[in-house]
């Protein structure tokens, strides 16, 4: 009787955690595209592993329900991209080849090659 009791608990945890599993935001990862765009703020820091990368905050006009607006989109230049993206500043256009990626209703790039 024991076994049984045991054998009902495993499956329900196995049937509990793959509902929890459905319901994980997992990231959706669309095309690149050509993005070119306003730089509006600057950070530079470094990633928990100790490398240094750079994020653009870029102005993005936008449209819901009729309503027009501008919103800033993080924009992240890792590794190589940091280096040549370093002259670059609040004011400037970004014109860069980008990942687009959203994660929980939200957008964000990756700088994957600079437009000359």
């Amino acid at each position: 009787m024991q076994t049984h009791k045991r054998k009902g608990l495993v499956a329900f945890a196995a049937t509990v955690l793959i509902v929890l599993a459905a319901f994980i935001a997992v990231p959706a990862i669309a095309a690149d595209i050509v993005l070119e765009a306003e730089i509006t703020g600057r950070t530079d820091a470094i990633d928990r592993n100790g490398n240094p990368y750079t994020r653009f905050i870029i102005s993005e006009d936008r449209e819901m329900a009729g309503i027009k607006y501008q919103a800033g989109v993080p924009t992240m230049a890792f590794g190589e991209m940091k280096e040549k993206t370093d002259h670059l500043v609040v004011g400037d256009t970004l014109h860069a080849v980008v990942s687009a990626r959203e994660f929980s209703g939200r957008t964000s790039y990756t700088i994957q090659a600079l437009v000359d």
